[in-house]
């Protein structure tokens, strides 16, 4: 049902991209193409015993990459569209070679101006793992580690907000996701047991009273119904405070405070063992979120912290997770544009027979601009992650994962940087 909302509403906003009059219309496409050649001292993201190696799982990827991002605004609305399909060959390990596929579409329109509308769909197939970017929830940005895992997952959500009068705004939205996770010829020794699909389907509803031209106070309700695949559904509520404030054109804040509530209705202990070891019927604690962002003459800092009840990314059950991330970038700079990030995770399951486990990333990307349609571009990525075994468990060390990734690319773009 998922995926046909999901290409159903592709089509939906490639038909409002491509229908708005050809007078009021303006158009960009930037398409770039990437040739890369990369080392990975742990491509299986295996995870090892305390002081043992992983020389085995290391290989040199060579990686080409094409980006193709379709922009288009008119005097009420704008339609972006990208597709970025990449491909990876392995020098050793030729049985993880891959293609992967990232697809995403939005529009967003403003009908008066009292009322806006969008609505924004992605699909994405790939098999890599530790994100260190601020985002927090997706298969994309999932910061935790799971053996190597072909990952394909799809949402889709709509928004419609309504201010009445200057003093009162309304928000309401719903979406649908869905994930599934095959490690089949990817792991030695991996079970399937350790990944499980899901589905999410998710509604809020928002009331602000806005304060000034920046600043924004507000109260948010969200309710999601999700199925898991062998664990079982459930619920979950969540209720907070809510701040929106804009510091001038160069930096704003975002603050959400308040609390959750999920019943699980539990399933089959396909694990096996005590029956006792079936999940918990409820589960609840504090909900809250914070993102920063500043631009400076020429660096943008951004920093971002959230917890919240989460799906379980790709592992059994679900979890809660905690998040806190810093990104230092390049601003407005044409020779060189950087970026540094890194991030902390803990996921932190709801089931006592699974794992808790604890992320730290730091990535590092440069991109060294000559003329105009050709860049050298260079990145470094660390990934560490540890695991607390649950009562039963069997993953045990096996989540005890790290990484180092390293590369070195040419990136053309032919029609030239979209700064430029």
């Amino acid at each position: 049902m998922i995926k046909q909302f999901v290409c159903l509403g592709f089509g939906a906003l490639m038909l409002a991209g491509l229908s708005t009059p050809v007078s009021a219309q303006h158009w960009e496409f930037h398409p770039s193409f990437a040739l890369e050649q990369a080392y990975n001292d742990n491509v299986r993201f295996a995870g090892v015993e305390e002081g043992a190696g992983i020389s085995s799982n290391g290989d040199y990827i060579t990686r080409f990459d094409v980006a193709l991002p379709l922009e288009r605004s008119w005097r009420k609305g704008t339609f972006s569209f990208s597709y970025n399909p990449s491909y990876e060959k392995y020098d050793r390990l030729s049985d993880l070679d891959q293609i992967e596929h990232r697809v995403s579409a939005g529009v967003a329109a403003e009908p008066n101006p009292f009322t806006s509308l969008s609505f924004l769909a992605s699909y994405v197939n790939s098999q890599n793992q530790g994100s260190t970017a601020l985002a927090s929830q997706g298969i994309s940005a999932d910061p935790f580690l799971n053996d190597r895992t072909d990952r394909e997952a799809m949402s889709a959500q709509v928004t419609l907000q309504r201010d009445f009068g200057a003093r009162w705004r309304w928000t309401n939205s719903v979406s649908a996701n869905a994930s599934s996770f095959d490690q089949a010829d990817l792991t030695e020794g991996a079970t399937d047991l350790s990944v499980e699909d899901r589905v999410g389907y998710g509604a809020s509803t928002g009331v602000a009273m806005i304060v000034g031209a920046n600043t924004a106070y507000g109260l948010s309700y969200g309710y999601q119904l999700f199925e898991l695949d062998q664990s079982g559904n459930g619920v979950t509520q969540s209720l907070a405070l809510t701040v929106d404030r804009g510091f001038g054109r160069s930096a704003s804040l975002t603050a959400r405070v308040g609390a959750f509530s999920r019943s699980f209705d539990g399933g089959v202990n396909e694990l096996g063992g005590d029956a006792s070891l079936t999940p918990a019927n409820d589960d609840d604690g504090l909900a809250a979120s914070l993102s920063y962002s500043k631009n400076l003459r020429f660096v943008s800092v951004r920093f971002g912290a959230d917890r919240r009840a989460a799906l379980g990314d790709s592992f059994l059950g679900t979890s809660t997770n905690t998040t806190f991330g810093f990104t230092v970038s390049s601003y407005q700079t044409r020779t060189w544009n950087w970026q540094v990030s890194t991030r902390y995770a803990l996921r932190v399951a709801t089931e006592d027979i699974n794992d808790d486990l604890t992320t730290i990333g730091v990535g590092i990307s440069a991109d060294r601009n000559f003329r105009r349609p050709i860049a050298l571009r260079m990145g470094l990525t660390h990934v560490d992650q540890s695991g607390a075994p649950g009562i039963g468990g069997t993953l045990d060390s096996s989540q005890n994962i790290s990484f180092y990734r390293a590369s070195v690319g040419i990136v053309w773009q032919p029609l030239g940087r979209k700064d430029s």
